[in-house]
């Protein structure tokens, strides 16, 4: 495989892991998961890609996923294989609109007018003042705010309206004027 991620063998019958005995050879192999193994298989995705997994993970295993060591409720092999064939199904598919995402970023990572680019910098310097962070000149003390966590998460969510809304109306004028300038970043 392309990280050397290692697959489960065949789950068989005698992989049973509330076995009383405590030998290593009723532990079946797919409980043993390394630290290692859990590096190689971030290696293979994107980290938005890895927390839409995490996302996956949750949705399946709930408030058990960080308790590792616990055993799962009795559960058939069918609806094991069912879980494990729409998880490929699912990464299969994640893979592929993450492919997409990762050329979408680096083609619109950036502002794409010094329009758009001058409209962020002066909302942004009407609201919190000019900032020296920007200009390179960070020796002044920054000035500390009291923020409610509500008044934060309005904040933000502000800022993305107004990042959507510049999205649109540039879009919208350039469709007319072609003032945007395609470039390969």
């Amino acid at each position: 495989m392309e990280a050397e991620v290692r697959l489960v063998p065949a789950i068989t019958l005698h992989s049973n892991p509330s076995s009383s005995s405590s030998s290593s050879s009723s532990q079946p192999s797919v409980d043993v998961w390394t630290a290692e193994d859990d590096k190689k298989l971030k290696s293979m995705h994107s980290t938005e890609a890895y927390e839409m997994i995490e996302n996956h993970l949750h949705l399946i295993l709930g408030q058990r996923l960080g308790d590792s060591n616990s055993i799962a409720p009795p559960i058939s092999k069918l609806r094991v294989g069912q879980v494990y064939a729409a998880s490929v199904t699912y990464d299969y598919f994640l893979k592929r609109v993450d492919q997409r995402f990762q050329l979408e970023k680096k083609t619109y990572a950036s502002i794409r007018s010094k329009e758009a680019f001058s409209i962020i910098e002066k909302h942004t310097e009407a609201l919190f003042g000019k900032s020296d962070s920007v200009s390179g000149n960070s020796s002044n003390k920054d000035e500390v705010v009291k923020i409610s966590i509500a008044g934060l998460k309005r904040l933000v969510l502000e800022a993305v309206t107004f990042g959507s809304f510049l999205w649109d109306i540039e879009s919208h004028v350039d469709s007319r004027y072609r003032f945007v300038s395609v470039s390969s970043s």
